[in-house]
């Protein structure tokens, strides 16, 4: 299969959980030359991320400076809490579900029994609603592949002018872990 919105991993297709989230949201009319674009600052710029965080160094194309610097201010205020940075870009499989994820970071500070996910955004909003079940998807993903984290996680809504980031912080309760099974049974039937 061929479609971006699967992932072939040792000669099985993995859906990814972008897809499956993208099944749950309201349909809207895009202009796909702007859409394509987001997307290619969006990637441009997490690819500035993990090279940041790595100690290596990307030339970035335009619009995503100003996503770097905001990235640059939150990665300030973290560092002056003596946080590491344990894992970026990772991308885990789950087996048993066919399902499969990237998150961005993992972050851990002196006294937190576990690291946290993080994951950075360029997008226009804030989305309350379905951050909270993607960072319940990275959260199973992590657990699956018996990676110990929080059940807090972060996003981070990079400024789209440089300024300071949005954070928002969810804990993965059980009732977001019941709705993303849910979102996964009802994506999987509509599959077959």
């Amino acid at each position: 299969m061929t479609d971006s919105n699967y992932i072939n991993h040792e000669g099985r297709d993995f859906v990814r959980i972008s897809h499956v989230l993208s099944m749950f949201k309201e349909k809207i009319d895009v202009d796909y030359k702007i859409w394509d674009n987001k997307t290619r600052i969006g990637t441009d710029v997490h690819k500035a991320i993990e090279c940041d965080l790595i100690g290596d160094f990307h030339v970035m194309g335009d619009g995503g400076l100003n996503y770097f610097e905001s990235y640059k201010r939150w990665k300030a205020a973290l560092d002056k809490k003596w946080s590491k940075y344990e894992s970026t870009e990772t991308r885990l499989f789950d087996n048993d579900l066919g399902i499969t994820g990237a998150f961005d970071l993992l972050v851990s500070s002196p006294g937190e029994d576990y690291p946290w996910l993080v994951d950075f955004k360029t997008c226009y909003a804030v989305d309350d609603k379905f951050w909270p079940l993607q960072g319940c998807f990275y959260y199973q993903l992590c657990i699956k592949n018996n990676i110990k984290v929080s059940r807090e996680v972060s996003f981070v809504k990079l400024d789209r002018k440089g300024g300071n980031p949005i954070i928002k912080n969810y804990v993965i309760t059980e009732e977001i872990e019941d709705i993303v099974n849910s979102m996964l049974d009802i994506f999987f039937y509509l599959q077959k």
